[in-house]
């Protein structure tokens, strides 16, 4: 992904060490039917022409085997005169910035993994773990709380604007760095709620925050080494990273935009988010966190939703039948919840109730376009990756696609 290249091969490049990954190859076995693989891209060719985003990636997985897989339209996107590399047709090679979907595949399955052997449990207090966060009123709040987004942490915080506001021009020199990582922790650690737990569940980022830091605290890793040994190399998925915008810096490095799809034009920082992180808090932090800054191709997502299949019935080498089944079933409240333990469910405030899939179905869109969701009853999985910005996560089109794929997916099963 970034300007080193050996043998065809991308360099991603997170905290001191160098990953060399390839785009070929994955966890999931691949056996396309063509006329499906047809129909699939007869979807998404449609979305691209309606200027429902510029180019989508997508695969369905049946069984453990990938059955259908397509990509339509444009990864790349004209900067100015000098800066585009010209039309980039994008492939299910491609890799898109999947924002929240990093929680499906770093955060999510690392605390499988430690709560499977036994070095975490979800009625556990977070203070347990981080003592600072035992203040105005977060006592009782758990590792479970977090995960269901029922904490009671405010939905929405402008970091980038705290850490200007404390820290003047000087914040220019703190952002994507340490400094701006810490000030985000301490200032999620000194706040209060705004709901009481277990009051109302309220989607907020904090929360994978805090569970980020707890796996580093945990795994005595940073949070990208801890994907990298845990999930990523036992499952193979040789193009999935974070890119540290901090380091990118400091050695001078560039991003590969032939391999990457370009986001969106940032308001922020003026520019188009193309090889950086789109999410202004995961960029403060330096791309690297438990909420966003992930980046991943279809076929990547694809596998581990194929492990996640696989643990459902059993038969996963990574997860036990026993921790998928708590974390899909999520807790026992008192609240209407669509929130499992880390994954979502279909509802209408998702639009994802109305799709089709079946009830016993689990998954997690993200702002950046991009979804993931796998159906435990038919023993389905969709992966759709889109370069659109939906910070809704509900943009209706964007919506139309998935529910499209499903429906072509329950068709053949």
């Amino acid at each position: 992904m970034l300007s080193q290249n050996f043998k065809g091969r991308a360099v991603y490049i997170c905290d001191s060490e160098e990953f060399i990954m390839s785009s070929m190859g994955n966890a999931a076995t691949v056996s396309t039917h063509e006329n499906y693989s047809s129909d699939l891209y007869a979807i998404l060719d449609r979305a691209v022409k309606d200027s429902y985003a510029p180019s989508f990636s997508a695969m369905v997985v049946k069984d453990n085997n990938v059955v259908a897989k397509a990509a339509a339209g444009l990864a790349s996107r004209s900067i100015d005169s000098g800066g585009s590399l010209g039309d980039i047709s994008a492939t299910t090679e491609t890799v898109y910035d999947v924002s929240e979907l990093t929680q499906l595949l770093v955060t999510v399955p690392l605390l499988m993994l430690m709560v499977q052997e036994g070095k975490l449990d979800l009625n556990h207090r977070v203070s347990r773990y981080l003592p600072s966060f035992n203040v105005l009123g977060k006592s009782t709040v758990t590792i479970g709380h977090l995960l269901s987004h029922t904490s009671g942490l405010p939905s929405q915080v402008s970091f980038y604007e705290a850490l200007y506001s404390e820290h003047g021009q000087a914040a220019l020199g703190l952002v994507s760095g340490k400094g701006a990582r810490d000030f985000i922790l301490h200032t999620i650690m000194r706040s209060g709620l705004k709901y009481p737990s277990e009051s109302k569940q309220s989607y907020s980022e904090q929360n994978f925050i805090l569970l980020g830091a707890i796996i580093e605290l945990l795994t005595g890793m940073t949070l990208e080494k801890a994907a990298q040994k845990f999930i990523f190399k036992p499952l193979n998925l040789r193009s999935t990273s974070f890119i540290d915008i901090s380091l990118l810096r400091r050695r001078g490095l560039q991003t590969r935009h032939e391999m990457i799809a370009a986001t969106d034009v940032c308001p922020r920082r003026d520019k188009l988010a193309w090889g950086e992180v789109f999410d202004e808090t995961c960029f403060v932090m330096g791309g690297i966190s438990g909420h966003a800054g992930l980046f991943s191709t279809a076929s990547d997502i694809a596998a581990l939703c194929a492990e996640f299949l696989a643990a459902a019935v059993g038969k996963s080498a990574l997860f036990s039948r026993s921790v998928m089944r708590t974390f899909v079933e999520g807790g026992t409240f008192s609240i209407p919840t669509s929130y499992r333990f880390g994954f979502d469910s279909p509802s209408r405030e998702n639009g994802m109730s109305e799709s089709g899939l079946s009830p016993m179905s689990v998954g997690i869109t993200s702002t950046t376009g991009c979804a993931a969701w796998i159906d435990l009853e038919q023993n389905l999985a969709i992966v759709l990756l889109a370069n659109k910005i939906d910070s809704s996560r509900t943009n209706r089109k964007l919506l139309s696609v998935r529910h499209e794929i499903v429906r072509l997916a329950k068709s053949r099963v």
